[in-house]
């Protein structure tokens, strides 16, 4: 999942945070059951469900912290200035775009260390596509699709959209990677093996936008505003929608419940998914500035990262931590069982 827009700012999300109010009763699906201080606050975050690890780049470099033992069990301090990543789990390796130098420093994950680097352009968005081995940059204001080499950085095609991207989410069962633009009511699709648009579906022009693909790409969900949009994998057509109260900042969708996970105002929402329809079961307001939610597939288990520490999120629960001076929050919501 990758953003191509700024966030919203702390204060601004603390307005959202705020006028959020819970509609649906919290003894839904999921409980909120952790609140973990983290000493630094991330540009980006990558997460590893097969390692259970969660990197984030900031200007200090690299960190990986460990969602198992809620711990940082490392960091790669050579990569300064971080921004954009992502990563490629089949070779333990994560792409790190710099946010002022045109260099990519490639990390491999399992010794900490940058192992290449080459050129790449800066401010952009880089998204690994696994379907080719291949690197996608992107940026929210502009119009080309950059498709490169993952060990040289070697330019191999540069495509135009339409408008301006806001978001995309690779697609590996149908070969594809959707790209959601911001000033154009549309979805474009990049064929991946012929590195070609292939198509486009209509959708609302949403500039904070979110996406999430089922695992069979049968089913995809995007943000409309406020609503959580139900599209058919295949043409694009709209099955469902659900509103939830505030816009929508990321989405998450679990195969194995058929629960898909929206965060819209630091309120998590989860929604019964159908075969043609999504029932909303609960809307959990975890009273905190989270930006963005990871899934866990094996424990089903959802953590949402903030960009600042907040002690009272827990005011109801049992505190894990104290939290550091200058810090971030990482949430952790288990499924009832």
């Amino acid at each position: 999942m990758k953003h191509l827009i700024l966030r919203l700012s702390v204060w601004a999300a603390l307005a959202v945070a705020l006028e959020a109010q819970t509609f649906i009763p919290n003894d839904g699906p999921y409980k909120l059951t952790g609140n973990s201080g983290l000493s630094y606050v991330g540009t980006s975050h990558v997460y590893d469900p097969a390692s259970n690890h969660l990197y984030s780049s900031t200007r200090a470099g690299i960190y990986h912290f460990d969602t198992t033992s809620m711990k940082v069990v490392g960091r790669t301090p050579t990569v300064r200035g971080a921004g954009s990543m992502s990563l490629d789990a089949a070779r333990n390796e994560l792409y790190v775009l710099a946010l002022h130098e045109n260099v990519m420093n490639v990390v491999d994950v399992t010794t900490q260390k940058v192992v290449r680097t080459f050129f790449a352009p800066a401010w952009f968005n880089v998204f690994y596509e696994a379907d080719r081995g291949e690197l996608y940059y992107l940026r929210g204001d502009t119009r080309d699709v950059q498709i490169a080499d993952r060990l040289t950085g070697r330019v191999l095609k540069t495509l135009t959209l339409a408008g301006r991207p806001s978001f995309l989410e690779g697609d590996a069962a149908h070969h594809r990677v959707l790209v959601r633009l911001a000033d154009k009511k549309q979805i474009q699709i990049i064929g991946t093996a012929d590195r070609e648009i292939t198509g486009a579906w209509e959708a609302r022009d949403d500039g904070q936008s979110a996406m999430a693909i089922d695992p069979t790409g049968t089913r995809v969900f995007i943000s409309s505003g406020r609503d959580i949009v139900m599209l058919d994998g295949a043409s694009g057509k709209e099955l469902s929608r659900i509103g939830v109260g505030n816009n929508i900042e990321s989405i998450v969708y679990d195969a194995g419940t058929q629960l898909v996970v929206a965060l819209s105002g630091g309120q998590v929402n989860v929604a019964k998914v159908g075969a043609t329809d999504m029932t909303l079961q609960q809307s959990l307001n975890t009273r905190s500035f989270v930006q963005e939610i990871f899934l866990d597939p094996k424990t089903h288990k959802i953590f949402g990262i903030s960009r600042i520490y907040d002690d009272g999120v827990m005011r109801d629960y049992t505190a894990q931590s104290l939290p550091p001076d200058g810090g971030s929050t990482l949430l952790t919501l288990t499924l009832r069982r």
